[in-house]
């Protein structure tokens, strides 16, 4: 899958929880959890270890012309 994210939104949740989104990518490599979190949207959530980190991030999977991201 693809991961897409704003620059921006990246260096805010950085100063807000430690951790960029481009570094919770890895999250994906080695989740432990993703279950459905709401419905409308369609929103699902994964927990994983970035690091020697533990984390829960909420999530979308969205399409456009390359497909899934």
């Amino acid at each position: 899958m693809r991961l897409l994210f704003d620059r921006d939104n990246s260096r805010l949740v950085k100063s807000q929880h430690g951790i960029s989104l481009e570094q919770a990518k890895s999250l994906f490599d080695q989740v432990y959890v993703v279950d459905q979190q709401s419905d409308n949207p369609e929103q699902y959530r994964a927990i994983g270890w970035c690091g020697a980190n533990l984390y829960s991030i909420v999530f979308e999977v969205r399409f456009d012309s390359d497909g899934e991201y």
